[in-house]
């Protein structure tokens, strides 16, 4: 699957579904945000499975960062940002920093 048809497809699934008047765009971004967050953070509980020596569980890590991508594919498509072109700009502004940083090691 393309990223372009998984955003698609993320950006048309509804998940605030309150049937108020509060079931706005902001009420979408708030959601997708702290669930993003969400996500984000049972990430980061698989993998500090590390520190207690334990093995991590990849199969429910890929699916956790499945999720994670939903929300952000989501926030993405609530704040009007195609995701191809927010991560063509982060590309660019990382490889900015990577410049930067070896021209000052260098």
């Amino acid at each position: 699957m393309t990223l372009e048809a998984y955003a698609a497809w993320a950006a048309s699934v509804r998940v605030v579904r309150s049937g108020k008047a509060a079931d706005t765009e902001q009420s979408q971004l708030v959601f997708s945000a702290l669930s993003l967050a969400g996500e984000a953070g049972e990430i980061a509980d698989h993998v500090k499975a590390l520190l207690k020596g334990d093995d991590i569980d990849r199969q429910r890590l890929a699916a956790e960062l499945g999720d994670a991508m939903f929300h952000w594919v989501q926030l993405c498509a609530a704040i009007g940002a195609e995701p191809a072109k927010v991560l063509a700009d982060s590309r660019r502004i990382i490889d900015a920093r990577i410049a930067k940083q070896q021209r000052v090691a260098g």
